[in-house]
C-alpha cells in the first residue's frame, strides 16, 4: 500500500530550529493496519457522542474492511477508552464504569468505595494486574473474587482525576493527574509534581515510554521523566503552544529510527527526532494530503509500526 504523502519524511513538513529536547532517532512508517485495538482506540477517542458511540472490529489486514458491530449490550454513554489485555479480552471505559467483552458484554461489579463516573484510562502491568483510572480516582480490577466475576476496587492512595495510565516494560505504573504524574513501583505510590514555566502546576493528559525506559508526560507542558531519579525535565522550547493530548514513541524499525509523536489541541500532529516536524490539515493551495483535523486526541502504534491518529472536529 502506498504511503500517504503527508507521512513521508520531507514532504510538506515545517522545521523548527528550537533546541532539541533530546537526541532521539526517528521513525515514520504508518499505513498498513495490524492491531484492531489501535483502530478502536483512535475511533473511540475521537469525541464520539453517546448517540454515535459504537464498538466494531474488522479483519485487520483487509483492504476493504467489513465492520462487525459490537455495541449491543453496552450501557448508554460514551466509550472513552478501549484496552486489549494479554489474554485478548476487550475492556472499555465508559461514562458509567468498566465493561468487559469476551463474547458478550459484562458490566463489572464495583465495591462501595469504587470510583464512579467516566473511566478515562485502562492499563495492565507486567504482573498481569489491570488498572482503571477516571474522573474520580484509580482502581484495580480484582479477578479472584468468590463468584469468579471481576470486580473494580478503589485504590485509596491516589485520588482523581486520572487522565492516562502507562504500564512500563520495567514494571512501573504511571498515572497522569491534575498536578503532574504519580508512579507505583509495586509497593507504594510516589507523586511527581510538574510545573509550567510560569510556576503553575502542569496538568498531564498523556504518557509514553521511550526505548531508554524514560517516560514522556504531556498536557499543559511537555516533560521527560527520568524513571531512576524520579525527576523531570521541562521541554520548554517546543514549536507548538497548544496543550498536548496524545503521545506515542515509535521504536526503531529497519532504516527508521525512534520518533516521539505528539498530538495537540488545535496545532495538529508533531514528530521529533533530530528536529521537529509538523503534520496538519492541508492549507489552501497545498496538496490535499493531510490529517483530518488539527485537534488530535489519540495516537496508536500497531505491531507493524503503523501510526493511527484519532481526531475530532
Amino acid at each position: 500500500m502506498q504511503t500517504p504523502n503527508f507521512l513521508i519524511p520531507g514532504h510538506g513538513q515545517s522545521r523548527s530550529t528550537a533546541r532539541k529536547p533530546r537526541r532521539n532517532n526517528t521513525y515514520v512508517r504508518p499505513v498498513t493496519p495490524a492491531l484492531i485495538a489501535c483502530i478502536l482506540a483512535a475511533l473511540l477517542a475521537a469525541g464520539l457522542s453517546a448517540s454515535s458511540r459504537w464498538i466494531a472490529a474488522s479483519e485487520a489486514r483487509s483492504l476493504q474492511p467489513h465492520w462487525m458491530r459490537y455495541s449491543d449490550g453496552l450501557p448508554p454513554g460514551n466509550a472513552n477508552t478501549v484496552f486489549v489485555d494479554r489474554d485478548q479480552t476487550i475492556w472499555v471505559g465508559t461514562n458509567s464504569g468498566v465493561e468487559r467483552f469476551d463474547g458478550r458484554w459484562q458490566s463489572l461489579q464495583t465495591d462501595e468505595a469504587s470510583p464512579n463516573g467516566p473511566i478515562r484510562a485502562i492499563a495492565q502491568t507486567t504482573d498481569g494486574v489491570l488498572w482503571v483510572g477516571g474522573d474520580h480516582g484509580l482502581a484495580r480490577i480484582i479477578s479472584d473474587t468468590p463468584d469468579g466475576a471481576p470486580q473494580v476496587a478503589r485504590v485509596e492512595a491516589l485520588q482523581g482525576p486520572i487522565y492516562a495510565l502507562l504500564a512500563t516494560a520495567g514494571g512501573l505504573l504511571w498515572a497522569a493527574t491534575d498536578a503532574g504524574a504519580a508512579v507505583y513501583d509495586g509497593t507504594s505510590w510516589t507523586a511527581l509534581p510538574l510545573y509550567q514555566a510560569s510556576g503553575l502546576p502542569a496538568r498531564v493528559l498523556a504518557l509514553a515510554e521511550d526505548s531508554d525506559g524514560q517516560v514522556w508526560a504531556g498536557g499543559d507542558t511537555l516533560h521527560r521523566i527520568d524513571v531512576h531519579s524520579i525527576q523531570a525535565d521541562l521541554i520548554d522550547d517546543v514549536p507548538f503552544h497548544s496543550r498536548v493530548q496524545a503521545l506515542r514513541v515509535a521504536p526503531t524499525r529497519g532504516r527508521w529510527s525512534e520518533t516521539l509523536w505528539v498530538g495537540t489541541a488545535g496545532e495538529g500532529l508533531w514528530s521529533y527526532s533530530d528536529h521537529w516536524r509538523h503534520f496538519g490539515m492541508p492549507q489552501p493551495g497545498q496538496s490535499a494530503e493531510g490529517i483530518a483535523s488539527n485537534n488530535v486526541l489519540a495516537l496508536g502504534i500497531d505491531d507493524d509500526g503503523n501510526l493511527w491518529i484519532g481526531t475530532s472536529g
